[in-house]
Order: structure tokens, then sequence, then C-alpha cells
């Protein structure tokens, strides 16, 4: 964070788009306001709920989560980097989209440190089934996995194991939800 922060206030060239929005050089340093939330964290805005889960993924150094975005009678929920658990699987309950990590391919076996942590496209499938989720699309994928040969047999284990539509999300993408 350091090292972005500097950027931002000692580069000429951020200098220079902090001068052309209307700041004055030279550029006083950042002070966000920062509030750390824990899981189970729920917050209501006009017309919309953010809720949080634990994310199995870096404990017990970082607290890590995922979070579900509910508005209009819709629920978009997004895992964060975790593997299964029961807490990111009653997040996703009934979730209209789901947009899970993906850091393994099916069968792949891992270092057995990583193995909890890193679900691949079927065993995500299952906990989707389960918990009810109608859509869901896969991301993070390694560079190993990111080809069409690895995608078609993550969308084959995903048609497998999941009735709702699945897929593989790409940058920029959008959807409806």
């Amino acid at each position: 964070m350091n090292n972005d922060l500097r950027a931002r206030t000692e580069l000429p060239q951020s200098q220079q788009v902090w001068v052309a929005r209307g700041g004055t050089l030279p550029r006083p340093w950042p002070a966000p306001e920062v509030t750390e939330i824990d899981p189970g964290y729920t917050y209501e805005g006009n017309g919309w709920r953010l809720s949080s889960a634990r994310a199995n993924h870096a404990q017990p150094i970082l607290e890590c989560l995922g979070f579900a975005v509910e508005a209009g009678g819709r629920k978009f929920v997004y895992s964060g980097d975790t593997g299964i658990n029961p807490d990111i699987t009653e997040l996703c309950q009934d979730a209209d989209f789901l947009l899970h990590w993906c850091y393994r391919g099916s069968g792949e076996v891992l270092h057995p440190a990583l193995m909890p942590f890193s679900p691949d496209p079927g065993e995500v499938a299952d906990m989707a089934e389960k918990a009810g989720v109608q859509r869901l699309f896969l991301s993070h994928f390694r560079i190993h996995m990111d080809n069409e040969e690895e995608h078609a047999k993550a969308r084959a284990n995903l048609a497998e194991r999941f009735t709702g539509e699945a897929g593989i999300v790409k940058d920029l993408q959008t959807f409806e939800i």
C-alpha cells in the first residue's frame, strides 16, 4: 500500500492528474477512513443490503470475506478466494447469481495446504446446486487453466453437476441480475 500511495503523491504524472482535477501541490498523503469489518457484517442502504461471510483462505493472518448484495428482490454473491465452507454456503442460499473463484481444474491435485481452499468446478457446482443458486460463474483461473480446452472441461463439469446457467467469466464481461 505504501508504494501505491507514494506513486499517487510523488510521481510527476500523478501530480499533474491531481492538479488537473483541481488539487494543488504538494499533493497531500491520502488519509482514508478505514472501517474493518468481520464475518457476519451487514449494512443496509437505500433499498439494498450488503452481508458478509467468512471465506477460508489466509487465516489466521488475514480474515477473508465473501459478500452478498441484495436489492430489488435479487441476490448477487461473490465468494472471494475461498474453499467450500458452511458460512459461504449459507451466504449463497437462493442466490440469483454466484461468482465463485476456481483455482484448480477438475481432478487437479495441489499441495495439501492448498486443497481445502481451492475447490474445483465440480465441487463449486455441488455447493451451488445444494444452496439453490440460479446462475453460477467461475473466476480466478490460473494460467494453465485459462485456455479453451480447460474452459471446456470446466463447463462440462458444471453442466454435469449444476442445473442452472453456468460458465466462466471473462474480464470486463457484464451480466444482468
